[in-house]
Parts: C-alpha cells; structure tokens; sequence
C-alpha cells in the first residue's frame, strides 16, 4: 500500500512539472507579438519550438470562452463556447515509442485570453 501511494506522488509530481515546462514555454513562446487571426473560428499555428520526440500544434480560436467542467465521476474537462474572449489551445503528442505497449502520451493545455488586454509583461521567470 505504501509503495502505490509513493508511485502515485511519483506520477503526479512528474505530471506537474510537465504541465509547469509547457507552460513556461507556452509564455516564453507568446512574448512575441501576437499574429493576426485571419480565420472566424480558429487558425493553427505550426511554427512551434517542439521536443524532438513529438509534435506540437498551437490553435487560437476567437470568440469563444473556456469554461472547466466536471462529468459524473468527478473528471475535469474542458469546453469552449461561443464568447467574447480568445482561447489558446496547446497540445503536444510525444512519438510512440516502437513495440512498446501504451507509449502514446499527449498532454493540452488552454488559455483563456482577453483580446482587449493582449500587453503582457514578463519578468523574473
């Protein structure tokens, strides 16, 4: 019992700092100036910095609105509605590793941004 607690707080800290380092590379990657969406709904973004070992896509979708829900079993997950902000939409699908079973790992992760306070500011990171 003590060693599926300890594999369980393994994998929950290793879950954390993944979601921390795209994250930092999420803000690190929109300290450029933000390009114009051309698109109504949503326009890919493929000019990503990525890990060798996957594939990264970025998708902004305007005028919409990012909201978290919880189904039945208490699983969070995401929805996005028609809204009066802009949502980021990051996603990372590392490379399935060759003869191994259940290698696939894929990892999202939503902003919600305000399109009339696009200055941000960052520093100390």
């Amino acid at each position: 019992m003590l060693f599926d607690d300890y594999q369980n707080i393994n994998f929950i800290q290793l879950h954390m700092r993944l979601i921390l380092t795209f994250s930092l590379l999420l803000i690190l990657k929109s300290c450029k100036v933000v390009p114009e969406v051309n698109s109504e709904v949503s326009k890919e973004i493929s000019s990503l910095t990525c890990p060798v070992e996957g594939t990264c896509k970025l998708e902004v979708i305007k005028n919409s609105h990012l909201e978290i829900k919880t189904d039945e079993f208490g699983i969070l997950y995401p929805q996005i509605d028609d809204g009066l902000f802009m949502v980021l939409k990051f996603e990372y699908i590392r490379n399935e590793i060759p003869e191994t079973a259940d290698s696939g790992y894929r990892e999202l992760i939503f902003l919600q941004l305000n399109p009339e306070q696009m200055e941000m500011e960052i520093q100390n990171i």
